[in-house]
């Protein structure tokens, strides 16, 4: 990398910056670490639902989990890095150049990664509404296996383009002297329209296609059933073919849900910088706040799962419940020991008083009030059988 491309950029940051936009910055910075931090829990528990559930992990659940995994790379590492660097290493020493190509070429890597995850993630969903005949072809481990080794081939590859200065530099950026690309050429323009722009077109208008496909065949149930004067759903395959449909449907709706929320929290900074170019250098809180944003955005796709797919919250109630149980597990157990020691007292005091000839017993119900100081009368009948269990025990 030819480090003369650094100097001639103002890639560091005054000191009177950091002064002026000391509040702003201990707010943004709280709420960097918050959604990361929220953002590993969530991303990783849904993950973990997905994994443990085979019911979830058919069709397309491994590759919503290699989604999920990703997003949880950028919570826990990536953004996390780049948060810490900006507000606790940037205003006192500058950063260097290969920790710069580090966290910059695995943050653009795992930018890319998602985005095209999510095509084969919608993908999948339209073989499966359209094509079902063809669907289990598509759901082989090996078939799965070969899609992510090629997305991750694709996002290494455009990458390590720019390490190699083909499409601009990683390096240290303006305004608060961060980790970034530096002087970005034409390359990068199609570097990124390959990545981000194409992926995404092309799952909106699979979607699309879904939604007006769903609504067409729908439409041509209702006229059947107006025809023939007969249910669409009947017994037998046709019931668990219908259902298969509209379970796969209200995956496809899950996703693009998912979809448009990505793509609301990643649009603002193209947005904010074909609009005004320099608006980065004038309003220097604006880039930290749009990457508070884009955060966000990966922070919170799993609530989405989670509030629309009925399956994944029956799933987390049950591992809730677990985790409740061995919370009162915990708890319980000086009350449990408590219950052992009055139970154990009331045959202590049975043995007593059948071996001493007393005619008296000790209630259980009362052991743990009384600790066996009251001794009721005990009837000659039950007092033989405990005498001959009690000498049954000395035998023993």
């Amino acid at each position: 990398m030819n480090s003369s491309n650094l100097t001639t950029f103002n890639t560091t940051a005054t000191p009177s910056l950091y002064t002026t936009y000391r509040v702003g910055l201990a707010v943004w910075f709280g709420a960097m670490m918050t959604f990361c931090i929220g953002g590993t829990i969530l991303n990783l528990l849904v993950m973990s639902i997905i994994l443990s559930t085979a019911k979830l992990r058919i069709g397309s659940g491994i590759l919503i989990a290699h989604l999920l995994a990703v997003l949880t790379s950028h919570c826990a590492v990536h953004l996390f890095l780049i948060t810490v660097s900006t507000y606790c290493y940037a205003p006192y020493y500058p950063l260097s150049t290969p920790f710069c190509v580090y966290t910059t070429w695995m943050y653009y890597t795992c930018i890319n990664a998602v985005n095209w995850s999510s095509l084969l993630i919608g993908i999948n969903r339209f073989i499966a509404i359209f094509f079902p005949m063809k669907y289990s072809v598509l759901i082989q481990n090996k078939v799965i296996v070969v899609m992510i080794l090629s997305i991750w081939a694709v996002c290494f590859g455009c990458s390590t383009q720019i390490v190699y200065g083909r499409a601009g530099t990683y390096g240290v950026t303006a305004p608060w002297g961060t980790c970034g690309i530096t002087k970005p050429d034409v390359n990068f323009a199609i570097v990124t329209n390959v990545n981000v722009t194409l992926p995404l077109t092309i799952l909106g208008l699979l979607y699309l296609g879904i939604f007006i496909g769903v609504a067409v065949k729908n439409r041509l149930d209702q006229r059947q059933i107006r025809a023939e004067q007969k249910t669409v759903v009947k017994k037998g395959d046709n019931v668990q073919t219908r259902r298969l449909f509209e379970r796969r449907y209200r995956s496809a709706k899950i996703l693009f849900v998912s979809y448009l929320w990505y793509v609301a929290t990643l649009m603002p900074a193209p947005i904010a910088l074909s609009l005004y170019p320099v608006a980065y250098v004038k309003l220097p809180l604006l880039s930290l706040i749009i990457r508070a944003v884009f955060l966000v955005g990966y922070a919170t796709i799993p609530l989405i799962f989670l509030m629309m797919n009925a399956e994944y919250r029956r799933r987390l109630r049950s591992i809730c419940k677990i985790f409740n149980k061995f919370l009162a597990k915990d708890k319980q157990l000086p009350a449990i020991n408590q219950e052992r020691s009055a139970e154990f007292a009331t045959v202590v005091a049975l043995r007593s008083s059948v071996k001493s000839g007393m005619k008296y017993y000790c209630n259980v119900q009362s052991v743990a009030d009384t600790s066996c100081r009251e001794l009721r009368p005990l009837p000659r009948w039950r007092y033989m059988l405990q005498r001959k269990q009690w000498l049954a025990a000395r035998m023993i």
